[in-house]
């Protein structure tokens, strides 16, 4: 048994061994190698409806290892696999909402079937657009997009927020923070702000912006989706029973 990487303790009867890292060092982690018996004792919630109880939990060491490892290895497989099947089915949505949205039928949420598995379960899935958009950061970029979809659809469907925040240099001022007492007591002006605040400006859109885009004609829209980026349309589970549906 290695010195380097040698246990001591109570572990000190598990067997471990030196291994080497990819570069051929002697690697600074040690090894265990527990039994295949050998057993650890946690504790583990238990629930009975609203009531929560602690409870000890014994499991085998090595089964522990391989249950973390496989599902470690499919919780990033099946994430991956969940995003691609999400991505195929928004591209599949997303043109038949606009043909319909273009002809006065707009729906938000659609639920897309699949196959009926063994159960007798009619695998669906359901896709909806929501409304929220990364939009530019500059206010040209800002005037730009209100030119473009004119200002009545521009001041209805668009929001700013407005984040104020006491810059760093006045906080650590004894002399500016008196000022900015004396000053908070009167109505402050916007040369008051600007002195003594840091002023940020976020916009966004209002709910039902999703429905809405679709009143512009469609190179306008196509224009306006050129600044601004749609969030993707939002993907869950919507299976159902078959001998449910209408």
């Amino acid at each position: 048994m290695s010195k380097a990487c040698g246990l001591t303790g109570i572990l000190h009867s598990a067997s471990d061994k030196t291994l080497l890292t990819p570069a051929g060092e002697v690697s600074v982690m040690r090894t265990i190698y527990p039994d295949s018996e050998v057993t650890a004792t946690y504790e583990k919630e238990f629930k009975d409806g609203k009531k929560k109880t602690m409870l000890p939990e014994t499991k085998k060491v090595q089964e522990a290892v391989r249950d973390f490892c496989i599902a470690t290895t499919n919780v990033a497989l099946y994430t991956e696999q969940k995003e691609d099947c999400a991505k195929a089915l928004r591209a599949y949505v997303g043109p038949f909402r606009d043909d319909n949205a273009y002809n006065g039928d707009y729906q938000k949420t659609y639920r897309v079937a699949g196959i009926v598995n063994k159960s007798g379960t009619q695998y669906a899935a359901k896709v909806s657009q929501v409304d929220k958009v990364s939009l530019p950061k500059t206010p040209e970029a800002m005037d730009r997009i209100k030119e473009l979809v004119g200002a009545e659809f521009f001041n209805e469907h668009f929001t700013k927020e407005v984040t104020i925040s006491i810059k760093k240099e006045i906080i650590e001022n004894k002399k500016s923070i008196k000022e900015l007492t004396t000053l908070l007591k009167k109505v402050m002006t916007n040369e008051d702000i600007q002195k003594y605040f840091k002023m940020e400006e976020e916009w966004g859109v209002a709910k039902g912006f999703d429905e809405a885009q679709y009143g512009l004609n469609k190179a306008t829209r196509e224009f306006l989706l050129g600044e601004v980026k749609m969030s993707a349309d939002a993907v869950a589970d919507a299976s159902f029973d078959p001998k449910n549906h209408l």
